[in-house]
C-alpha cells in the first residue's frame, strides 16, 4: 500500500506541472496600457482557453520581432505585420505585449479602434481588434489593423504584486 504523503505528493506535482503549462508570467513594458497597468507589473496570463470577451486583457505576441521597423507605402505596412509563424507555448525569443479586445470575429471596428481601419468595418473570422488603454503611447490594431487570435498568448487573470 502506498502512503497516503506519497499520493498528495505526486498529485501536488502533477497539479504543478499542468499548471506551469496553462499559465505564462509576463512583465509590462511601457505605458500602453496606463492607468489601468503600470511599467513593471508582473501579470498572471491563462494561456490561450476559451472564447474572450470584449474588455478583457490579453498578452499576444507583438507585430514585429525586435529590430524591425515597419515603414508605410501606399497606404500599407512593409513587412506586414506577423510575417513569422505563431510562436509555440516554450518560445521566450518572442516579444509579448499587453492589450485589451475592443472587438472580436463579427463585430464592428468602433471609432476607438479605427485608425488605419474604417469605423463600422466588419471584424473578420480568426481576427480580434485590440488597443491599449493610453492611445497616445500604445502601438496596436489603430496602426497595424486586425489581430490574428493564433497570437493570443493568454487572458490576463491577475496583477501580481
Amino acid at each position: 500500500m502506498v502512503p497516503a504523503v506519497v499520493v498528495t505528493l505526486v498529485l501536488a506535482t502533477a497539479g504543478l506541472v499542468a499548471a506551469s503549462r496553462r499559465l505564462a508570467l509576463v512583465r509590462v513594458a511601457g505605458q500602453s496600457m496606463t492607468p489601468t497597468l503600470a511599467d513593471g507589473d508582473r501579470l498572471l496570463a491563462w494561456r490561450r482557453s476559451g472564447p474572450l470577451r470584449v474588455g478583457d486583457i490579453v498578452v499576444l505576441e507583438a507585430p514585429y520581432p525586435v529590430g524591425v521597423v515597419p515603414h508605410a507605402a501606399a497606404g500599407k505596412l512593409h513587412p506586414p505585420p506577423w510575417q513569422t509563424g505563431p510562436a509555440s507555448p516554450g518560445e521566450l525569443d518572442r516579444r509579448w505585449i499587453v492589450k485589451r479586445v475592443v472587438a472580436l470575429p463579427g463585430d464592428v471596428v468602433p471609432p476607438e479602434g479605427a485608425g488605419c481601419l474604417t469605423a463600422g468595418t466588419v471584424v473578420p473570422p480568426g481576427c480580434l481588434l485590440v488597443v491599449g488603454d493610453n492611445p497616445d503611447q500604445s502601438y496596436d490594431s489603430r496602426h497595424v489593423g486586425f489581430v490574428p487570435a493564433e497570437r493570443v498568448l493568454g487572458l490576463v487573470i491577475r496583477r501580481l504584486k
